[in-house]
């Protein structure tokens, strides 16, 4: 089968944010990016939690605390501070559904662009806080459209039952397409 046959979905904005089910209360509020997405020119990042225990009676650790300081001392990038995993992240950020996205207009490039291998999760959950091997790539299978999601104008923290059910109708058909996916990689090999 010709590989220019094939094709995979770009991930979505949301696919780069933690839901707040993922976030863990007991862990450091801060924002951390480790690595870049190399399947999008130019790269983006995908968000994570800061790993780190967060100080008595506060809701960032001693890392983020120092950073958040820097940053409000001359909001440069520079300083390291990428903001609370709970808010919505700066505009100049390399995400997904950010004023940076919007001017630099990323592209896909698509799952042959190799990347360090890991979890599609932005959790904590994984040991190795590592991208996804790119996807296997497959006879594309015609799946029903998925509306994109609208980054909400309000902090995470304030995430509505109808954001949180949208969300997990999108998983719920991403999770179709892989199987499907997965299921045309089986009758082809």
């Amino acid at each position: 089968m010709n590989t220019s046959e094939l094709s995979v979905a770009a991930p979505t904005p949301s696919s780069y944010r933690l839901l707040p089910t993922e976030i863990r209360a007991d862990l450091c509020q801060g924002r951390v990016f480790r690595g870049d997405d190399k399947r999008w020119k130019p790269h983006v990042n995908r968000e994570f939690q800061c790993t780190r225990k967060a100080q008595d009676g506060k809701d960032l650790c001693k890392v983020c605390t120092a950073r958040q300081a820097r940053y409000a001392e001359n909001e440069t990038p520079k300083a390291g501070w990428l903001g609370r995993i709970t808010d919505e992240p700066f505009g100049w950020t390399h995400m997904l559904g950010t004023a940076w996205a919007e001017e630099r207009k990323p592209v896909w490039l698509g799952s042959s662009v190799s990347g360090p291998a890991g979890s599609d999760s932005g959790s904590v959950a994984g040991s190795d806080y590592e991208w996804d091997a790119p996807a296997p790539v497959a006879p594309a299978v015609p799946v029903a459209p998925v509306a994109a999601p609208v980054a909400p104008s309000v902090p995470v923290t304030e995430v509505t039952d109808a954001r949180i059910a949208a969300l997990e109708a999108e998983n719920a058909a991403l999770k179709e397409t892989v199987a499907a996916l997965r299921a045309a990689l089986r009758a082809i090999a």
